[in-house]
């Protein structure tokens, strides 16, 4: 799924109430969970003021999208490069390869 379209989506798309739903709802799970995880380990943003800053943001209304970029300090599509590259070298035990 599109960082884009990630930071948009409602709470249905995490849901599958139909079996013709369960891929799209797998999807947005699991980049949901990639992008936590690229900002938990590799940026080290959750937990901060910053990352509070960006929940207050976009609960309160604010634009999720530029919330996020002004939280990663980044424009989207730079972001979404680096945050791939990041996956692409994940190993199965967290460790980053070489």
């Amino acid at each position: 799924m599109p960082l884009a379209d990630l930071l948009v989506v409602g709470k249905d798309s995490f849901l599958a109430s139909h079996a013709d739903q369960k891929a799209a709802s797998d999807r947005a799970y699991l980049t949901c969970w990639a992008l936590a995880h690229y900002l938990a380990f590799e940026r080290r943003l959750i937990g901060t003021k910053a990352f509070n800053k960006y929940l207050v943001a976009v609960n309160g209304g604010g634009d999720p999208t530029a919330s996020f970029a002004e939280l990663v300090g980044q424009k989207l599509d730079a972001f979404e490069k680096d945050w791939h590259t990041y996956l692409t070298r994940l190993q199965p035990n967290g460790q980053l390869a070489k």
